[in-house]
């Protein structure tokens, strides 16, 4: 998926900065204070989550952003915020199939990602969700500076694996 982690900020520019991935202006409700009209920011997409914090303190520190909004929030509640999903909820992706040289399985790159008004529930018998990591010192597994592999799930209905 395109587009994510992201941060929002005031006068900005974003060259320079290799990190950086790509740099749109868009318009927002501020998360703070009460406001009826949409705030103009500029939307910084960044290659890795764990890039946001020295990133955000660089760009303040050099002057090249005035404030920086949404940095703090988890890669996983900011892509479920930014598609308008949220826990047990159906929703629909828009997939290509793809490979992979790790592992012999199925794999899908998603394009985009929408919720579906649904409110059946869904008939899975076994649920599996897996995401694989290479520690940067196999001494210290729980490195914050990890590479993550790949991200699986599987599940079987009552009939058909998925």
């Amino acid at each position: 998926m395109q587009g994510f982690p992201a941060v929002f900020l005031h006068k900005a520019e974003g060259r320079g900065v290799k990190e950086i991935l790509s740099v749109e202006e868009t318009e927002k409700f501020m998360a703070i204070g009460y406001t009826t009209k949409k705030t103009r920011l500029l939307k910084l997409t960044v290659s890795r989550p764990q890039d946001v914090p020295a990133i955000r303190e660089a760009l303040l520190a050099e002057g090249i952003a005035e404030e920086i909004f949404e940095a703090d929030i988890l890669f996983k509640n900011r892509f479920l915020v930014d598609h308008d999903l949220h826990g047990m909820q159906w929703a629909e992706a828009d997939v290509t199939k793809t490979t992979t040289s790790m592992v012999k399985v199925p794999a899908f790159e998603m394009k985009s990602i929408k919720p579906l008004d649904r409110k059946d529930n869904a008939q899975i018998s076994i649920l599996s969700f897996d995401i694989e990591c290479v520690p940067s010192d196999s001494n210290r597994p729980l490195d914050s500076r990890r590479t993550c592999l790949r991200a699986s799930s599987g599940w079987w209905t009552n009939t058909t694996p998925t």
